[in-house]
């Protein structure tokens, strides 16, 4: 679903800049969220998987894939509204806009089809799906 960036995204930005960020992104949190994988219990340690931007105060991994990967701060600001909260568990990525905002469902998988990589802690598929709609 492309419904975070069809009301907020302002400057599509090339695909090259959204690649490099999604793949540091991807290393960023398979780093954060190593030992704090549960596929067998997904909503433990959903507090912890949630990243937020409010007030132009972006969560450290954001702002460390930012810095690696070229694209900056303010970019990645007019994509997404003022407060923005994404948490990406097991099965599942969700988000919710401004504070007392509805919780969306950007992505669900299959428990079924779901392919985890005990090493790899995050799936890459639910960064790209994160990422993908800030393409030119």
């Amino acid at each position: 679903s492309s419904g975070i960036n069809a009301e907020y995204g302002v400057n599509k930005l090339p695909k090259r800049k959204v690649s490099q960020f999604a793949k540091e992104l991807t290393e960023c949190l398979k780093l954060k969220f190593k030992g704090h994988w549960y596929p067998k219990s997904p909503d433990r340690g959903t507090a912890f998987r949630c990243l937020e931007i409010r007030d132009s105060v972006f969560d450290p991994v954001i702002v460390q894939a930012a810095r690696v990967s070229g694209i900056s701060l303010e970019e990645i600001k007019a994509q997404l509204p003022d407060s923005f909260f994404l948490w990406m568990d097991p099965y599942e990525v969700c988000y919710r806009i401004g504070d007392q905002g509805s919780l969306s469902v950007l992505k669900r998988f299959s428990p079924e089809t779901y392919q985890y990589d005990q090493q790899q802690a995050v799936s890459s598929e639910e960064i790209r799906l994160t990422v993908q709609s800030w393409e030119k």
